[in-house]
């Protein structure tokens, strides 16, 4: 997986990518979630109160700790 260090934090915390591009000094795994699909995937967020959300939410928060792990 192609990860940085940072990834190993608990959300909320500061990724570059959101900081750099937007000035975010900390960001939660929801918050991760969306920013991705705006910038780099230049998509259209999800409602934030959507099943799609939720799931990738949870996906993103199960691999962060499975990646902390190592």
């Amino acid at each position: 997986m192609g990860f940085s260090d940072s990834f190993k934090e608990p959300y909320p915390h500061m990724v570059q990518m959101p900081n750099e591009v937007s000035g975010i000094t900390s960001i939660s795994a929801e918050g991760m979630v969306q920013f991705c699909l705006i910038r780099p995937m230049m998509s259209k967020p999800l409602p934030w109160d959507s099943e799609q959300l939720a799931a990738l939410t949870a996906y993103v928060e199960e691999l962060q700790k499975e990646y902390a792990k190592r």
